[in-house]
């Protein structure tokens, strides 16, 4: 799905080195529009800081949390049954 619109960057950490996956958050809810997840590409600023790498880096979401998250958001039971419907 954001295969087009990942960047692959090499971070250094204090005991070894990282391949991760980033992609800008202005193209992460272009996406989710163009999937029919949202009806407008709004960006959510504390979506944002949740799903970022780092603080120093505010326009880029790590990919691995995004993946965190929906598959969280898979397994809570409270999700489950309320569904993704707005009442």
């Amino acid at each position: 799905m954001f295969k087009d619109v990942l960047k692959t960057v090499n971070v250094q950490a204090k005991t070894r080195k990282e391949k991760v996956y980033l992609i800008q958050k202005e193209d992460f809810f272009k996406k989710l529009q163009q999937v029919g997840i949202k009806t407008k590409p709004t960006v959510y600023d504390n979506l944002c800081q949740f799903l970022r790498i780092d603080s120093q880096y505010p326009n880029l979401l790590y990919l691995r949390k995004v993946i965190r998250g929906v598959e969280l958001f898979n397994t809570n039971g409270y999700f489950n049954s309320v569904g993704m419907r707005v009442r």
